[in-house]
């Protein structure tokens, strides 16, 4: 009887720390939230991953593995967000986030699938060698360039012949003195 008090006391004095920690738990658990909201907003998502772990791990609330899920989808490391928003909707069956994440989670995996998909190697299909197709003949185009030049050889004779000849016609319509 005296061992079995003893021990009782033994466990009693132990739990009394434990029952002591979850309000300071939660108090580092808030605090790791936020610290982890700060660095996936400032885009540094690896170590937003390490707050909201140490953060779960403290104080284990289904938010910190929506935004773990987050995170990790935003690194495009899409397995392991489709872990962690299976996990969210398997902890929180009644959260109001739920609709978004089963969302985001179908649309994870018909990305995953895709992924998946693309990266099947193709079956191997004998190749059948045949001649090396026959070069094309270019055609020349030095006519286009000629031309092209002798218009422009015209063009330009054309318009000196006309900027320089002596004005010898009359005006077809000129100032008109007024009758007296």
């Amino acid at each position: 009887m005296r061992w079995s008090a003893a021990a009782l006391v033994a466990v009693a004095l132990a739990a009394a720390p434990a029952a002591a920690d979850p309000p300071a738990d939660a108090a580092r658990s808030r605090e790791l939230y936020q610290l982890g909201r700060q660095r996936f907003e400032a885009g540094d998502l690896e170590r937003a991953i390490d707050a909201f772990q140490q953060g779960y791990a403290l104080d284990p609330r289904p938010e910190f593995l929506l935004n773990l899920a987050q995170s990790y989808r935003a690194l495009g490391r899409r397995a392991e967000a489709i872990a962690h928003l299976e996990r969210f909707i398997a902890a929180a069956p009644d959260h109001p986030l739920r609709p978004a994440a089963e969302k985001t989670l179908a649309e994870l995996r018909r990305e995953e699938a895709a992924a998946r998909a693309e990266a099947r190697p193709l079956p191997l299909v004998p190749v059948q060698k045949s001649a090396p197709p026959a070069p094309e003949r270019r055609r020349s185009r030095v006519w286009i360039w000629a031309a092209a030049g002798a218009a422009v050889v015209l063009g330009g004779a054309a318009a000196i012949y006309l900027a320089t000849r002596p004005d010898d016609s009359p005006h077809l319509i000129d100032t008109v003195p007024l009758p007296e």
